[in-house]
């Protein structure tokens, strides 16, 4: 292969050629070529054009075959190449654009240079033909990259005048502090974890309550500025959060269904039939993509053509997904994979008829007072906190002289300007991780979307959000936890062994990272953001039996904001006392909480009075399917059981007995919950039937 021609393009693209190459970096370029270039495809390269020193002429003139070259193989050359591109070359641009150069330049290239390229490739054909015979080739090679590379510089130099507005952060003037007490707390259990850590950049703090507000920075955003708590940072994958929202609202307004496949919500958006059916199921629903089970494979983050989806400034949202190439397998099990992300971007655009950061702006930015930015589609401010992290592998990656922990902008110091970092970044995540903003509106956000006093979702929506939880534990973030439509439920154990849950959905990625936290028994939201990964244990006392659940230097912050905060809240909102029935005779319970008993929480009689639930086992399942009937049409269902690790969410649950658990008889526990105001009872199961099995 023709090296010294294409070092550069090696240093931008993993195996951007579609050949065998070593390199497998997705470093930036500081400016990309559009991807289609008309002037480009029809220049014609003089043969005189000036020869590259790794291809030195020979002493014969080889321009000489050019003139003499048969239009047969002229034309045979000519499909050889489009071939090629079509082939081998369709992920990346420049390559696009290269291959149509030197098809129209055919005349200029001798006859053993392009019947090599017929024969062995366009990769291939420097190792197969001598130096002599592919010199022609090399001339007109590299004077197409010149045309290139001049095309570039005038579309970049465009982009930089047309760069988009970047919001403007400023600290919220309407929130209340609260106690001195609490926020004493709050900062020490912050400073604890972050002063533990060996290597870190910076930490911006925020807690959120119907009106208080505390927020907290420290550390460092650069290398020239302090973190404070209006420095934006990318929040990944909490950006889906967004996302889920939307999707809900627009379904709400009857724009689409959650049962509707793939095909019938895009099938006439331009870009859709771009998409390959053996990797994007035309079949898949919005819920199952919604929920991460819709069988579509992630992508390879350094896949080939990445680099180019980084530097392309005339991106669109399609371009992540020709990243894609594994084909999809059969919905149902849960798979993270950020390919249903870009795909839901796509259908909220195309039904809300707008861009995705103007559908933010519109449904939630401004009614909530919220300031946010989705990238790449919003410009960057220039005080955005810089990632820091292990430069050894990002040196592997990417041929740089760099090594030790660092600002991994200014280790692409070929970079003119470092918004063009977090321009590229977004252009591979966009809808799935996209978004930039500070703790302090995270925190807002979450409260906004979790608490029952929140404005950002319809009481209806915000119940289906939580309801879409599914009872299975799965792997997010190195931990064990429920999922549902882009929101995570999980749970706390405090140190006196109270357990409050957590609803949230972390983000994570070129070392930002974003912990979201809200716990409906307290109304309480919390966002820590770093700007280093700060991936190691924490150092706060882990209260869970389930060393599986280790607890994270960020998740330590959120237990102990939790527990600090509990000094000041009933503990009847934490932990409501339950109320159990007796076993009947055979293998069918039920209990009904009336009036009399105590609900643990402020309900009215004539809410929960007829609140019940019925259980019944099945020996030969070794099974227990449970009911429950009079609830309030908003409330909120979650089941638990002694004899299951797993939990449920909504009104019905079976659940196979785990063997290790399984006793004489089995405790179910059914919570039920309005906001912050929860009942819950129990039911006994005689499952005695199955200690012999």
């Amino acid at each position: 292969m023709r090296k010294s021609a294409v070092a550069v393009t090696f240093l931008l693209v993993v195996s951007g050629c579609g050949g065998n190459s070593d390199t497998t970096t997705v470093a930036p370029a500081a400016t990309q070529a559009p991807t289609t270039t008309a002037a480009l495809a029809t220049t014609v390269i003089p043969t005189t054009a000036p020869e590259t020193p790794s291809t030195p002429s020979p002493t014969a003139e080889p321009a000489a075959s050019s003139e003499t070259a048969s239009s047969e193989l002229d034309q045979a050359f000519v499909l050889a190449v489009k071939d090629f591109i079509a082939t081998e070359w369709v992920g990346w641009p420049d390559g696009v654009i290269l291959g149509e150069c030197l098809a129209t330049n055919a005349s200029a290239i001798g006859d053993p240079a392009k019947q090599g390229v017929i024969d062995y490739g366009l990769e291939k054909v420097y190792d197969n033909i001598s130096q002599f015979d592919s010199n022609s080739l090399s001339v007109v090679w590299d004077s197409c990259k010149t045309v290139d590379t001049s095309s570039k510089a005038e579309v970049a130099a465009e982009a930089v005048e047309n760069r988009p507005d970047a919001p403007t952060f400023v600290p919220s003037t309407s929130s209340s502090p609260f106690s001195d007490g609490v926020e004493t707390a709050f900062k020490a259990a912050v400073d604890a974890e972050f002063s533990a850590a060996a290597e870190k950049a910076g930490i911006s703090v925020a807690v959120f309550a119907n009106g208080s507000l505390w927020t907290y920075a420290s550390g460092i955003a650069s290398s020239i500025a302090e973190m404070t708590p209006n420095t934006p940072m990318l929040i990944r994958s909490t950006s889906k959060t967004f996302l889920s929202a939307l999707i809900l609202d627009q379904a709400e307004q009857g724009l689409f269904e959650l049962g509707n496949s793939l095909q019938s919500v895009l099938s006439d958006h331009p870009d859709y039939p771009s998409l390959d059916t053996a990797i994007f199921n035309p079949a898949v629903s919005i819920n199952e993509m919604l929920s991460m089970r819709s069988g579509l494979a992630p992508r390879d983050p350094l896949a080939a053509g990445a680099s180019d989806v980084f530097s392309n400034i005339e991106w669109r949202p399609v371009d992540i997904l020709k990243l894609s190439k594994a084909p999809w397998v059969e919905p149902g099990n849960f798979e993270y994979s950020d390919t249903n992300s870009v795909l839901l971007g796509l259908v909220a655009e195309h039904h809300g008829g707008n861009s995705l950061n103007v559908l933010y702006q519109d449904a939630f930015f401004n009614p909530l007072g919220i300031t946010a930015g989705l990238g790449p589609q919003d410009g960057f401010p220039l005080n955005t906190a810089r990632p820091y992290g292990d430069l050894t592998l990002l040196a592997e990656q990417s041929n740089l002289d760099i090594s030790g922990f660092g600002d991994e902008i200014e280790a692409f110091h070929y970079l003119a300007d470092p918004r063009d970092w977090y321009a590229g970044s977004t252009r591979l995540g966009w809808a799935s991780a996209g978004m930039f903003t500070t703790a302090e509106n995270v925190a807002r956000w979450a409260y906004e979307l979790y608490s029952p006093d929140g404005r950002a979702i319809s009481p209806s929506n915000r119940t289906r959000l939580l309801n879409s939880v599914n009872a299975e534990l799965v792997n997010v973030e190195n931990r064990m936890q429920r999922y549902g439509y882009y929101i995570t439920e999980s749970e706390v154990v405090l140190g006196d062994q109270r357990v409050v849950t957590v609803y949230g959905h972390p983000g994570g990625g070129t070392n930002f990272i974003s912990k979201l936290a809200y716990s409906p028994e307290l109304d309480l939201a919390v966002s820590i953001l770093t700007n280093s990964p700060m991936g190691y244990a924490g150092s706060c006392p882990d209260h869970s039996a389930d060393k599986s659940q280790q607890l994270t230097p960020q998740l330590c912050i959120v237990q102990e904001i939790f527990a600090a905060y509990t000094g000041t809240t009933a503990t009847s909102a934490i932990d409501p006392p339950t109320t159990t029935a007796k076993p009947a005779q055979d293998n069918t319970h039920s209990t009904e909480l009336d009036g009399s008993e105590e609900a643990g929480s402020t309900s009215s009689v004539e809410d929960i009075k007829q609140f019940t639930a019925e259980c019944s086992f099945n020996e030969d399942l070794v099974e227990i399917s449970c009911t429950a009937v009079g609830y309030p049409s908003d409330s909120v269902l979650r089941w638990e059981s002694t004899a299951s690790w797993a939990s449920n969410n909504g009104p019905f649950w079976n659940f196979v007995v785990n063997p290790e658990l399984l006793e004489s008889s089995t405790e179910v526990t059914v919570k039920e919950c309005q906001g912050t105001d929860c009942s819950s009872l129990s039911v006994l199961v005689d499952t005695s039937a199955a200690l012999g099995n």
